[in-house]
Order: C-alpha cells, then structure tokens, then sequence
C-alpha cells in the first residue's frame, strides 16, 4: 500500500488537493488531523505538539540514594579496574 502526505489548508469548509490525478476512480481513506499553529520568530510555523517526559519518574526516586548516585560511575570504574 502506498501513501501520500501533505498538508492542506481547509478553507471554507473544503479541501482541495490537486496531486491524484493517478488514484482517479480507486476509493481512498481520508484522514484529517489538524496541525497546531504557532509563531517561531515573527512567522507562522506549523507544529505537532507534543507532551514533555520530564519529572514522569519522580515518584520512583530515592532521596535516600541520590548522594550514591553522584558517585556511581567512579565507584563502579575502580571496582571494575581496581586490580589493574
């Protein structure tokens, strides 16, 4: 199956997309989903909007253990090659 992507603007209710001459009389699914639109120095840019991660993992934090963590790396490193 192939598809096409590109982005329409709906004016008046319709959309008007002239690239199909190919796919004429063949059925087509047709799925709109609408882009957010948002001004990046001076301009409009059109943008998926999307949800930040960060802080979804607190509530698994240790605070007991946090100090250790600092430390982590260079602990393990001379375990690992304390005998070279």
């Amino acid at each position: 199956m192939k598809a096409l992507r590109f982005v329409e603007r709906i004016a008046n209710g319709r959309i008007v997309v002239a690239k199909l001459d190919k796919y004429s009389g063949m059925d087509a699914e047709v799925i709109i989903i609408p882009l957010i639109e948002t001004k990046s120095n001076g301009k409009n840019a059109t943008t998926k909007k999307t949800a930040s991660m960060r802080g979804c993992l607190k509530k698994y934090a240790n605070p007991l253990l946090v100090q250790d963590e600092k430390e982590a790396w260079a602990t393990a490193a001379g375990k690992k090659h304390a005998g070279l």
